[in-house]
């Protein structure tokens, strides 16, 4: 309905359910009222402020966390068996990234993913393998900075004894 040119004053509103009510409810139908008497929550620029402010926080924040998340955790799939039986090729790792990016330093027994030197690649190409730019290497943390490795004629690592 429109009120156009009228005051709230002049407007009576006739009401009636449309569906049957309980008893309850029931009494002499239908029921007039002025406009004026009706409590207003929202008037229309109240409704649209609202509705602005509410897709807008809503649309920041699916942004914000796609970027945060985009920064702070990956997904990447195992192509090859070089972590068997820990990592099966195939397998998917969500690899968290916020530690690399403060500088935080890996700790024996830790899996790490890390862009391969150029003596690596040169072994993966001499092998028939590539290495893409983008890809990345899954190994174990087996020693640290001031550990002594040693590794015997059968293939056996030891450190620091």
């Amino acid at each position: 309905f429109t009120t156009e040119g009228a005051s709230s004053r002049d407007v009576v509103i006739t009401a009636r359910p449309i569906y049957p009510v309980t008893k309850v409810l029931e009494r002499e139908w239908p029921l007039k009222f002025r406009l004026e008497s009706l409590p207003v929550v929202l008037n229309q620029a109240m409704y649209n402020t609202a509705t602005l402010l509410l897709v807008s926080t809503f649309s920041a924040a699916v942004l914000s966390f796609g970027f945060i998340g985009r920064e702070a955790v990956s997904v990447y799939k195992i192509p090859s068996r070089s972590m068997d039986p820990t990592i099966l090729s195939g397998d998917l790792l969500l690899v968290e990234k916020i530690s690399s990016k403060i500088g935080a330093k890996p700790h024996r027994g830790e899996i790490v993913l890390f862009k391969p030197p150029q003596k690596l690649k040169a072994v993966v190409a001499a092998t028939g393998g590539r290495v893409g730019p983008r890809d990345l290497f899954v190994k174990r943390v087996a020693a640290i900075p001031g550990d002594q490795v040693f590794v015997d004629p059968t293939g056996n690592a030891y450190i620091n004894t």
